[in-house]
């Protein structure tokens, strides 16, 4: 016998690529547990293996099967499921703006369904607290590039982050000219970029 996926004795998130711990709760009336064959539903198998941790490669619903033999020769078997949720892929656009002009955070995030997004984490990179809101806008205090982390969170808390973004703030130049000073019906003033 061994845990069910929902039982205290499996442990990980059960989602795509993260790790799970099965844990064997078999036991013997009479002599002892000699050997543990492990079928996990995905073409992998373990043999003599207490508690196996294992990852899965694709999302999915997986029959998990774990067949004891104790020291007298006799075999019994245990059959459960485990679904393993598909993690969402984040994905942000974001691009460049003037000074006191609000970024925006163009979220093109994705997930398998019948999986869907239900959080965001944007941490904007300049000390400010981090925002919640999907396709959200940010003003900066000074220009300059700023590291972006975007996570996403799946609606079985399945996660995803993208720490390549960045938030390019561009300087606002400063307009001003200086002229010459002339007398009426003269010559045209000049004017002169500064």
């Amino acid at each position: 016998n061994f845990a069910p996926p929902n039982g205290n004795n499996l442990t990980g998130n059960l989602c795509l690529y993260d790790s799970i711990e099965f844990q064997n709760t078999s036991n013997a009336n009479n002599g002892t547990i000699t050997n543990l064959d492990w079928d996990f539903g995905n073409g992998q198998t373990l043999n003599g293996v207490q508690n196996p941790t294992i990852k899965y490669a694709t999302e999915g619903i997986y029959d998990i099967k774990i067949v004891a033999t104790n020291s007298d020769g006799c075999i019994d078997s245990s059959f459960r499921q485990v679904e393993v949720y598909p993690i969402p892929t984040a994905v942000l656009k974001i691009e460049p703006e003037c000074l006191n002009t609000p970024i925006i955070f163009n979220d093109s995030s994705y997930i398998n369904a019948p999986g869907y997004i239900n959080n965001v984490n944007v941490s904007y990179g300049d000390g400010s607290p981090n925002s919640t809101i999907i396709n959200d806008s940010h003003i900066y205090p000074s220009d300059a590039v700023y590291p972006i982390i975007y996570t996403v969170y799946s609606d079985h808390g399945c996660v995803d982050s993208v720490t390549t973004n960045t938030a390019e703030v561009y300087s606002i130049p400063v307009a001003n000219f200086q002229n010459t000073v002339i007398c009426e019906n003269t010559p045209p003033t000049n004017f002169i970029d500064n």
